[in-house]
């Protein structure tokens, strides 16, 4: 991919683990927004910060 610059498709940067999730078409914004609920669900609260929702 360095060597020649070919392009890949979602499925195979998935195949080579370039990328751990592919979205349907339309659904990016949505599966990102999952992805941070999950991080944030799963991060342990940090002491004297401050959430902005």
């Amino acid at each position: 991919m360095i060597l020649t610059g070919r392009r890949l498709t979602a499925e195979e940067a998935l195949h080579y683990g370039l990328v751990n999730r592919v979205a349907d078409a339309g659904t990016a914004l949505e599966g990102a927004r999952a992805l941070a609920a999950e991080i944030l669900d799963d991060s342990p609260p940090r002491s004297g910060s401050r959430c902005r929702s």
